[in-house]
């Protein structure tokens, strides 16, 4: 559920960023600098953001990837003892 609130987090953030950058071609953005360099600095925000809610899907999915794992393995683990001794 977490990582499902996560995704559509990250689902909007891209929406913002790629706004963003379909801004940079509005000619009128493009010949005044003030508008330019808002846009970027903007833009620059925006992409952090983004990476770091990544980062955040990168944890959260590995640790739940490794409970899973880690359930999985020690019923594995048991039948390769049973493997082993018979």
């Amino acid at each position: 559920r977490r990582l499902e609130k996560l995704e559509a987090r990250i689902a909007e953030a891209a929406a913002r960023v790629e706004s963003g950058q379909v801004a940079f071609a509005d000619p009128e953005i493009a010949r005044d600098h003030e508008k330019l360099r808002a846009l970027q600095a903007e833009q620059t925000a925006l992409q952090a953001g983004l990476d770091a809610l990544y980062a955040e899907w990168e944890t959260l999915s590995e640790a739940l990837s490794a409970s899973g794992s880690e359930a999985a393995s020690g019923s594995l683990s048991a039948s390769g003892s049973e493997a082993e001794s018979g």
